[in-house]
């Protein structure tokens, strides 16, 4: 039976227990803390009193709050143990008083991520104040949730148990109080494998008071012997060479290396590392997962057999939620001041639209910033709360411009074009602009301006257009310049750091499949309307390129050192460094917006915008079933982009991560539902998912062309905006896989029969050859490369139409006059 170290009314037979009791002696890690403190400590310090040993501290562990006694069993036992044994090994007098304990344990990690991460972005590790009081040092509160940052001359190591060295930043015991004083005056030990989470002191509201102490009794037994735990398989010395690994890889990597159950909770299995580490304790690595991604370990089962399952509590990730809304409340305040105080320009429109926006109202800017769309008319647009003023209508209808006439419509025109007619002049005129806030992938904002007018001329009840002004963008916090230099100085002359090493990391998709920047599209290509990632210049990433994985793997290499590292889909310019470690380091973690730090002999990165990509990352398991099946087929099915779609908006539009998918990936694909440099409204993701919504046997009959609207629900309808066409109308869809060629026919209105028909084929000769012997009369050069291509074909008994991209047009062939 294990020794649960009783409580003794004085340091000294507690002591003696420790030192002479059989149980104690063969626990070897009393035996190594006692040693190693017994080592460091090279200032005398008289033995604790009992007084010293009941002070009340508070020390928090878990979520639900609890006040407790600081006497935890083996923690101040082997404390108490190494005091004395450094006083019988010599050292100053006692006499000569102290100058000071700082008492490091695992403190609560702080409920504020750090915005600058460096190795331990999230925890507050802080050493924690025992103030001077003679000979005596009284210890003082330790507040959880805070900034103890205090340190001191003279520091005792404090042996952790399994669950606090797991999960560095927590303590053994809940902070706070309860209806009882039962548990205050308990005496709780400290979890001995302190790198897990230790079970939470949870009690329900009962009156009975005798009910009450008995479930406390009982739940306190229960923690003494989770806490006397010390799981022996986690020694086991583990090496591991992970890149770009999930969570859930990782895991099961550890688990089996040591042939324990080690699992990732759902709130992490799909979280990014690049882990290389020579042989050490399996524990020492899991410490280092908990520490750099802020997560814990939880503990289940019996002793011999424990399970171990990796998390991301709730206060925690309410605390990333909470440094993102801090970055969005700054990057606006930030972009209205720019906004508001700007000079005025020789652009007649974005004066005006600047000057209205200065003029919103404050409930009005709240909606902007919650991420509305705020739109404000002239005064002849009818009634109405955001209307303008006169003077302002009539500037904002000035500057608008006019029209022209164009065959049997209109087009925006100039004063010197024949056929000019100014909004002004037009019956009924009316302007709209309407403000809307982007927030970036990296937290920070852009503000533009949707603005359109109309008025009725001789031919049309209403003619007008419509353009969008960007009004003013401001970078996040998180995108703010990272000097390592000067924030790791301290690490310059650590050993190793002066040390001379060439870096050359190896990209995962070699320099020669990365291909070359491609040239500028043409306006009004499908290619520029959709935003292809093929073709336009913002959505490249830079060439040669590399990942940060082959960055941290390089390092490894060069140094062989043990490296940990999150990891995101972002691609970086691939270049050679040469230096010194510590300048190769600053400047590759500078390039890729990242701090790096060292920490028990590990190098350790992590992005200075951890908490904004983490809601941008697109989960390993996708891309790897998604690349699978693209490499079977040679294009991914309709039913792989469906699966994109159902993404959220924010990772779809992430140009970062779409830059990754692209090409590290190779899933052109992503294009198709993600289009994030799209100015206009896009028909396309919101048809995609509604594709997922129908169900498999209705989406069969869409891609023959056979299902019949009256097939669908009201509901149904209305996702595809169909909810007002005739129910017998036949629905289909068109998708086009990027690479292949497909007919991109123009017919000539009221002039040539329309046919929907979709011709696709590997080369662009194959679909001319079935075209011609569809449609001889058709002219040559109808066929285009598609990057991507899915519309939603419509056939009622008078027309048929396409919603979706352009497949296929309606219009008037010829250049515009």
């Amino acid at each position: 039976m294990k020794c649960r170290r009783p409580f003794y009314n004085s340091s000294g037979r507690m002591l003696l227990h420790c030192l002479f009791c059989s149980e104690c002696r063969r626990d070897r890690t009393v035996e190594a803390a006692v040693a190693e403190a017994v080592r460091q400590m090279r200032t005398t310090l008289p033995p604790p009193t009992p007084s010293d040993l009941h002070a009340k501290l508070r020390v928090s562990v878990g979520r639900q709050p609890i006040r407790i006694a600081p006497y935890l069993g083996l923690v101040l036992a082997t404390g108490a143990a190494a005091v004395f044994a450094a006083v019988l090994v010599g050292g100053k007098s006692s006499r000569q008083g102290n100058e000071g304990l700082a008492l490091r344990g695992s403190l609560r990690r702080s409920a504020q991520p750090s915005r600058d991460p460096g190795v331990l972005p999230p925890i507050d590790r802080g050493t924690t104040t025992i103030a001077k009081s003679g000979r005596r040092a009284t210890h003082g509160n330790l507040v959880a949730r805070g900034a103890i940052t205090r340190s001191f001359a003279a520091k005792a190591r404090v042996v952790e148990d399994d669950l606090s060295y797991l999960n560095p930043g927590y303590g053994s015991v809940k902070f706070g109080s309860v209806g009882s004083a039962t548990m205050s005056k308990a005496n709780l030990p400290a979890m001995r494998d302190d790198f897990v989470e230790p079970p939470a002191l949870e009690f329900a509201s009962i009156d009975a008071p005798e009910e009450l102490a008995a479930m406390e009794r009982d739940a306190m037994e229960n923690y003494r012997q989770e806490a006397s735990v010390v799981d022996s398989r986690l020694v086991h010395n583990v090496s591991i060479s992970l890149k770009h690994a999930s969570m859930t890889e990782a895991c099961a990597e550890l688990a089996r290396q040591t042939g324990v159950s080690i699992t990732a909770g759902r709130n992490v299995r799909d979280e990014n590392v690049t882990l290389y580490v020579s042989p050490r304790p399996a524990r020492e690595v899991m410490r280092q997962v908990s520490a750099v991604f802020g997560f814990i370990w939880e503990r289940e089962g019996e002793e011999g057999r424990y399970s171990y399952r990796l998390k991301q509590d709730a206060a925690s990730e309410v605390a990333e939620e909470r440094l993102r809304n801090d970055d969005i409340s700054a990057a606006v305040q930030s972009l209205a001041k720019t906004v508001k105080g700007g000079t005025e320009t020789k652009n007649r429109e974005l004066n005006i639209c600047k000057q209205i926006f200065a003029e919103l109202l404050p409930d009005e800017l709240q909606r902007v910033e919650s991420g509305d769309v705020v739109t404000m008319t002239t005064s002849g647009s009818g009634g109405g709360e955001d209307i303008l003023d006169p003077q302002t209508s009539a500037d904002l209808l000035g500057t608008m411009g006019g029209i022209r006439p164009w065959k049997d419509s209109y087009l925006p025109g100039r004063p010197e074009e024949p056929g000019y007619i100014p909004y002004t002049q037009m019956k009924d005129p009316a302007a709209t602009v309407g403000f809307h806030l982007k927030i970036s992938e990296f937290g920070g904002a852009s503000l533009s301006a949707d603005m359109s007018a109309h008025g009725s001329t001789g031919n049309f009840k209403s003619a007008g257009y419509g353009h969008v002004n960007a009004l003013g963008s401001v970078k996040g916090v998180a995108e703010a310049r990272v000097d390592n230099g000067k924030l790791n100085a301290a690490y310059r002359s650590k050993e190793g750091m002066n040390r001379e090493i060439n870096l050359s990391p190896r990209p995962t998709v070699p320099i020669a499949e990365q291909g070359e920047a491609p040239p500028k599209p043409e306006l009004n290509t499908i290619a520029s309307l959709m935003a292809s990632y093929r073709l336009i210049k913002e959505l490249q990433p830079p060439r040669p390129y590399m990942t940060s994985d082959d960055y941290w793997q390089a390092v490894h290499e060069a140094t062989g050192r043990d490296v940990i590292a999150d990891s995101f889909s972002r691609l970086f310019s691939l270049e050679e460094q040469h230096g010194t470690l510590f300048d190769v380091l600053c400047n590759g973690c500078d390039q890729m917006h990242y701090r790096w730090s060292l920490d028990s002999n590990f190098i350790v990165g992590r992005s200075r915008a951890y908490y904004w990509q983490r809601i941008s990352e697109v989960p390993k398991s996708r891309l790897v079933n998604w690349a699978k099946q693209r490499r079977a087929q040679g294009f991914l099915p309709l039913e792989g982009a469906i699966e994109m779609s159902e993404m959220t908006d924010r990772q779809l539009d992430s140009i970062e991560v779409g830059k990754a998918i692209v090409n590290q990936w190779r899933l052109p694909e992503w294009g198709i539902p993600s289009r994030p440099m799209w100015t206009l409204h896009d028909p396309v993701r919101p048809i995609l998912r509604q594709l997922a919504v129908i169900g498999p046997d209705k989406l069969a009959l869409m891609k023959v062309d056979k299902l019949s609207l009256s097939m669908l629900s009201r509901t149904e309808a209305e996702g595809m905006s169909l909810a007002t066409t005739d129910s017998s109308a036949i629905l289909g869809v068109n998708y086009v896989p990027p690479g292949k060629y497909f007919w991109n026919p123009l017919f000539e209105m009221g002039k040539e029969t329309v046919h929907t028909d979709l011709i696709i084929g590997d080369t662009a000769e194959e679909v001319e050859t079935e075209v011609h012997k569809r449609y001889p009369e058709r002219p040559m050069g109808e066929v285009t490369l598609s990057d991507g291509t899915l519309s939603l074909v419509v056939q009622t008994s008078q027309n048929s139409y396409s919603i979706g991209d352009y497949r296929f047009g309606v219009g008037h062939r010829g250049p515009v006059d």
